[in-house]
């Protein structure tokens, strides 16, 4: 009886952690390359379930993941990117300074693919976050400044770059949300005169 008894708690305790380890509803990680992204293969993860783990940037664009007891550190550029729970970003560098580079906020893939960045400007006085707007032609190609110049030398078709001219130039001043409104009518306009 009390080997039954002994058998039957250490079942009841392995379901338990088996159960617990393999249910994870919402999850965060890193993709070393962009055949891991497109794979959708992790290679370090974490289950946002448990509320103390989390992924984040910090200071340089390293990237964080702390989970119960441990943190793991990535250098900027060490991968390709990551998903948040809710979110992808991709790592750029264009190794010129004057250009993007850092983690963008990958926000419509349907055409071209749209990017934002946050950038925080903190004085002595004061500190604020600015939005900036980029795209790329692809998943692996160059992140540009999203400008009527670059798309025109990108996409080289006038009827293209005179219909965004506006939605350009209402990226300036606008919400989070009306922003990626914008973006996806971009891309709507990109497949009307590139598909």
């Amino acid at each position: 009886m009390t080997h039954l008894f002994i058998n039957l708690i250490l079942s009841v305790v392995f379901f338990n952690i088996v159960t617990t380890e393999t249910v994870c509803k919402k999850q965060a990680g890193v993709y070393r390359t962009f055949k891991d992204y497109s794979l959708n293969n992790f290679s370090d993860s974490i289950c946002l379930d448990i509320k103390t783990n989390r992924i984040m940037l910090g200071s340089n664009q390293k990237l964080i993941i702390k989970s119960e007891n441990k943190k793991k550190i990535f250098k900027a550029g060490e991968v390709y990117g990551f998903f948040d729970g809710n979110t992808f970003y991709r790592y750029f560098d264009s190794k010129k300074r004057k250009e993007p580079f850092g983690y963008f906020n990958v926000i419509d893939t349907s055409g071209i693919i749209l990017y934002l960045q946050k950038s925080f400007t903190s004085t002595k006085y004061s500190s604020w976050t600015s939005v900036s707007y980029f795209y790329s032609k692809t998943l692996t190609d160059t992140i540009k400044s999203l400008n009527n110049n670059n798309l025109l030398t990108d996409f080289n078709k006038i009827e293209f770059i005179n219909e965004n001219k506006s939605n350009i130039k209402k990226l300036e001043n606008v919400s989070s949300e009306k922003a990626i409104a914008i973006l996806q009518e971009i891309n709507s306009l990109y497949r009307k005169h590139f598909r």
